[in-house]
């Protein structure tokens, strides 16, 4: 039975990363969201005094608790949240996918050092589903050759954890790329040319041209449900992300309309800026329900249509709440909305920024529970 109650540990731990967020991740995103890399070394070395960068075997979470971890975090900020889900889903991947081998030659590389990591290298934009992959991988021999493009792939010049498709059967697999690996590009690197939003953590773009990888790069403990399953929490904690950062878009218009007055009295007195801020509170609580149930079922679902479907509509639905939380945040701080005194246009940028990874909104319709 699907169970909405959070546990003693769990509220625990989301009051820990709340205030974490609080005291050392919301003050380095001044200036446009855009902290130096020092500064993130330190948010990286709290998150993972509290065992957040890269749990595995025992110490993982389960589905709600992961969603619940991610939401906290991008309350905080989008962009550390993403990063956090990344590396997290490459150490998860790794863990249950990986044999003992990779586990043990791949695993403390991650859970060593706060500040470095993997990434997986899953999006590829345009909403595209994980059955429309155009990064491919083909046998040849007793090898692999991995073609195709990748974009917003986190910690592109660490460890990294492709998932391609089998040119012959269409089913997913996952790979593990060293860094330095031959044919492997990184054609855009956000840190040296920018992006929208979303500056707290470091992506680029990848194309993997003709990348020959032997058989024992690949995460060959999983099946095609297996890495269906990972694929998919991927993108319900991205969703889970900005259904945090939502949050704080609508804490802060709310408090700003509850002490900014016109016309003697507050603003939030007033229908039109009030019933708005209403609408996007009761979208996030139904947004939240959504990705917990699915967070919950892609463990027990063994149909994988299912599961793509399943995903691709909480991230649909997540993602319209979202932009949506940032419309009406602006607009309710009215031209204040737009300058950098606020923190409402930083999430507004890092959230659109992120939307772009994983959202096609002609191609997914919005579930009810």
């Amino acid at each position: 039975m699907f169970n909405l109650a959070q546990s003693a540990e769990q509220t625990d731990l989301a009051d820990a990363i709340r205030q974490l967020g609080q005291r050392a991740i919301r003050p380095l995103m001044t200036h446009g969201g855009r902290p130096s890399p020092s500064d993130l070394e330190r948010v990286w070395r709290d998150l993972q005094g509290m065992g957040l960068t890269a749990p595995v075997g025992e110490d993982a979470p389960d589905a709600g608790t992961a969603v619940l971890i991610a939401e906290e975090v991008g309350f905080a900020d989008p962009g550390v949240g993403y990063d956090l889900v990344s590396r997290y889903r490459a150490a998860s991947m790794i863990d249950t996918l990986g044999s003992p081998s990779q586990r043990e030659a791949y695993l403390p590389r991650l859970v060593a050092e706060a500040g470095s990591g993997a990434g997986v290298a899953y999006f590829e934009g345009f909403g595209r589903t994980p059955r429309e992959l155009r990064t491919l991988a083909t046998r040849t021999g007793d090898e692999w050759e991995l073609s195709g493009r990748k974009i917003g792939v986190t910690r592109a010049g660490d460890l990294q954890v492709v998932v391609a498709a089998d040119a012959e059967s269409g089913e997913l697999l996952a790979f593990v790329l060293e860094p330095g690996t031959t044919g492997v590009t990184v054609t855009r690197d956000d840190r040296a040319v920018g992006k929208l939003g979303a500056d707290a953590v470091d992506t680029a773009n990848v194309e993997l041209a003709s990348v020959r990888l032997p058989e024992s790069a690949r995460l060959a403990g999983g099946d095609d449900l297996a890495v269906h399953r990972q694929v998919a929490a991927l993108r319900i904690g991205l969703a889970a992300v900005l259904l945090g950062t939502a949050r704080a878009e609508l804490a802060y218009a709310t408090d700003y309309a509850n002490t900014r007055m016109a016309f003697g009295q507050p603003i939030a007195q007033y229908q039109g800026v009030a019933f708005p801020l209403v609408e996007v509170d009761m979208e996030i609580d139904t947004s939240r329900l959504l990705v917990w149930k699915a967070a919950a079922d892609i463990e027990t679902l063994t149909d994988v249509a299912t599961i793509v479907e399943r995903s691709a509509d909480v991230v649909s639905r997540c993602h319209r709440t979202v932009l949506e939380a940032g419309r009406h945040g602006i607009n309710t701080l009215g031209g204040h909305g737009f300058i950098q005194d606020h923190p409402m246009e930083q999430w507004h940028r890092g959230s659109a920024t992120l939307a772009g990874l994983d959202f096609d909104p002609l191609e997914s319709d919005c579930v009810v529970l």
